[in-house]
């Protein structure tokens, strides 16, 4: 972050707590995929940030590590020019595109959300 632009990193940072109070941690799938795909539109490879952690990358993160990875996202997005673009996205996202940590499992912030699954009903039968 340049020198001076701290108020945006406080911006940023009071919108990821706003998405933790509200049990939400990044967008799921498509969704986070088609923000960051407008975030690196027209930059190279080599300076693109860090891909969105969808996919598999989505239940072997923590709810921490896919806020800190969607922060980095919207830092880019700032010094790009399209961070109130990006904001304006992620507020269209309905509820169901978004990675939930449910009020009974708040303490597992912290934890893959493949440990979040319930396997309870699956046998190797199901494929």
């Amino acid at each position: 972050m340049e020198p001076g632009n701290e108020h945006i990193e406080n911006l940023i940072d009071a919108y990821l707590a706003w998405l933790k109070e509200d049990g939400r941690s990044a967008p799921a799938g498509i969704y986070w995929q088609r923000v960051w795909d407008m975030i690196v539109r027209d930059v190279e490879r080599q300076h693109r940030p860090r891909l969105p952690l969808v996919l598999s990358g989505m239940w072997y993160s923590s709810h921490q590590d896919k806020q800190d990875r969607l922060k980095e996202h919207l830092l880019f997005s700032f010094n790009r020019g399209k961070l109130f673009h990006a904001l304006a996205m992620l507020e269209r996202i309905p509820s169901e595109g978004w990675c939930h940590v449910q009020p009974e499992r708040e303490n597992d912030w912290n934890r893959p959300m493949a440990d979040e699954a319930q396997f309870e009903d699956w046998d190797e039968n199901d494929g």
